[in-house]
C-alpha cells in the first residue's frame, strides 16, 4: 500500500515540476492504466522493484504532460463546463 501511496505522490510531484496540476485521483487512474497497459511486466502478485516502480511513475508523468492528445483534451475542455 506504501508503495501505491509513494508512487500516486511523486507523480503528482513531477507533474506540477512540468507546471500541471493533477489531483491524486487522477494520478492513481494513470498509474493504473500503465500497469494494466503493460501487465506481463507488472505482476500484481509479486511486490514491485523500485526500477518498475520508477517505470510507472516515469510513464504517468509522460502521459501526464503529453501534448496534442486528444483524449487528454477531451478531459480538459470537461473541466471547464
Amino acid at each position: 500500500m506504501d508503495n501505491i501511496k509513494d508512487i500516486v505522490e511523486t507523480v503528482v510531484r513531477g507533474c506540477a515540476l512540468g507546471g500541471l496540476e493533477v489531483q491524486e485521483l487522477l494520478a492513481a487512474f494513470v498509474a493504473r492504466t500503465v500497469v494494466e497497459e503493460h501487465a506481463s511486466s507488472f505482476s500484481l502478485d509479486k511486490p514491485i522493484t523500485e526500477s518498475r516502480k520508477d517505470e510507472v511513475i516515469l510513464r504517468s508523468i509522460e502521459r501526464l504532460l503529453e501534448r496534442d492528445n486528444p483524449s487528454l483534451e477531451v478531459c480538459e475542455v470537461a473541466k471547464y463546463r
